[in-house]
């Protein structure tokens, strides 16, 4: 709730509100990047290196380093309180018409355009595109989110299923004016380039 309300009034506008789809796509963009900060994070703190498949660096052809593996996958996707299973599933109990198979094409055409000028644009036409891309969500909003977090003494490697939870609240309070299926779409579309962007690149403190 804290959370959602932060992002909430961040967005809104007086006597107007907040218009969905941003604060779903706020959500999404830290929520997605907040995967892989708290796996750096962990490795940070004790002091060890991935191994195998857990954690994989790329360089784009923009020369930026780009994060993919086992770990930042678990936290975004693969566990019962990854940031996306809590979307799909709040989606879903409203009807929405989600499924792996749609999250899996994402991550295949963000794969796919790592490093080139259309990477992390989503794929959400209008009118429910969001306002900014989530490159721009994270560096200006993220800080913001975290510190947040932060108060409530949310360790790094759990942000993202605090920010699926507060996914799930905005799922449930605007089901009546967003199709369910968008809402997944816009936080998916966000979540999963966001969870590849190197966090050197905003300068952020990761540990706190």
């Amino acid at each position: 709730m804290v959370v959602f309300d932060l992002v909430y009034q961040m967005v809104a506008k007086p006597e107007k509100g907040a218009r969905i789809e941003d604060v779903l796509a706020i959500l999404g963009s830290v929520g997605g990047y907040s995967c892989i900060v708290g796996v750096l994070d962990g490795f940070t703190r004790s002091g060890t290196l991935p191994t195998g498949h857990q954690l994989v660096v790329g360089t784009g052809t923009d020369g930026n380093r780009y994060y993919f593996g086992d770990l930042p996958n678990q936290a975004l996707l693969e566990s019962h309180l990854s940031l996306l299973s809590l979307t799909l599933g709040a989606a879903q109990s409203h009807g929405g018409q989600v499924s792996l198979d749609k999250v899996h094409d994402v991550m295949r055409h963000v794969a796919g355009t790592v490093g080139r000028a259309d990477f992390g644009t989503p794929r959400i036409a209008e009118p429910h595109r969001p306002r900014d891309l989530p490159f721009n969500y994270i560096k200006h909003l993220a800080p913001k989110i975290f510190d947040a977090l932060d108060l409530y003494e949310v360790p790094t490697d759990k942000r993202a299923s605090a920010i699926g939870f507060a996914i799930q609240r905005a799922i449930d309070g605007s089901k009546d004016v967003l199709d369910p299926t968008i809402a997944a779409d816009i936080v998916t579309e966000c979540a999963v380039p966001a969870a590849k962007f190197d966090p050197a690149r905003f300068h952020v403190q990761m540990a706190r």
